[in-house]
């Protein structure tokens, strides 16, 4: 006896199963995911050194913001005792430093010039190992003419007023 097949049985080609198996399943197939991955990892790519620079940017703002608090004492006691100190040597500045959480990044010294307590400098240094590279990296200064001056380690370093972010110019 003679037994016939109303269709023949064809053989399926094994790439064809590996390729749809996944979408049967409801899954991911190889190529997609290694797409995906590709795509993340070139959007990783540029965000995250804007991410790095935004985050300096915020860190550098506390020296300019201190800074200026500082002075404002400085030119009250001038106001109210027409000398910069009122220490009887005038060796160092009659302010009070904010301290933390304020003053995580930066420390400050205030110098009184010896010129009978007429003029000063602050100055501001970034602290080592806070993100922001080496300890004086970044230096910020003001004085009583409000001279202010920069060193930083991007477009040639020195300025003759506070940059926080490369690109700037006074």
């Amino acid at each position: 006896m003679v037994c016939y097949l109303a269709k023949p049985i064809q053989a399926i080609p094994t790439k064809k199963i590996f390729l749809y198996r996944a979408r049967q399943n409801g899954g991911f197939s190889f190529i997609e995911i290694i797409i995906a991955l590709g795509i993340a990892s070139i959007i990783a790519l540029l965000a995250i050194p804007s991410l790095v620079n935004y985050i300096q940017h915020s860190r550098l703002t506390e020296a300019t913001t201190v800074l200026s608090e500082l002075t404002l004492q400085l030119e009250k006691n001038y106001l109210d005792y027409r000398v910069y100190s009122t220490i009887a040597n005038n060796a160092a500045c009659n302010i009070t430093t904010p301290s933390n959480p304020q003053v995580k990044y930066f420390s400050y010294v205030c110098e009184i010039k010896d010129n009978g307590g007429q003029s000063y400098v602050i100055t501001a240094k970034n602290k080592p190992n806070v993100g922001l590279g080496d300890g004086d990296k970044f230096i910020y200064t003001i004085d009583q003419n409000g001279v202010k001056t920069t060193k930083a380690p991007f477009d040639g370093g020195s300025f003759d007023c506070w940059v926080i972010k490369s690109g700037n110019n006074c």
